[in-house]
């Protein structure tokens, strides 16, 4: 238990992440909200891993545009992020 703590601490603040997800995450965070490319296009780029960590974050930015006070999606994308977690 205390190893899958680390991991996802390191994960929170990304020295668990590989340099490519930084870079996503550095641009979705330089993007500001805005409209994102959708992650279908680049799929041939990504790994399944980046993928996935993308999708959910443009999910996370389109709950966020429409502040929903429904957090049946937000409990839904984590139940998805929880599945990827290593174990």
């Amino acid at each position: 238990m205390e190893n899958y703590a680390g991991k996802r601490n390191n994960f929170s603040n990304g020295t668990f992440c590989p340099e490519s997800m930084l870079k996503i995450r550095k641009d979705l965070k330089s993007l500001n909200c805005r409209s994102i490319p959708d992650p279908a296009d680049l799929s041939q780029k990504l790994s399944t891993t980046e993928r996935d960590y993308y999708r959910f974050s443009s999910r996370l930015i389109d709950f966020k545009k429409k502040q929903q006070k429904d957090f049946s999606e937000l409990k839904s994308m984590l139940q998805d992020i929880y599945t990827l977690l290593p174990k």
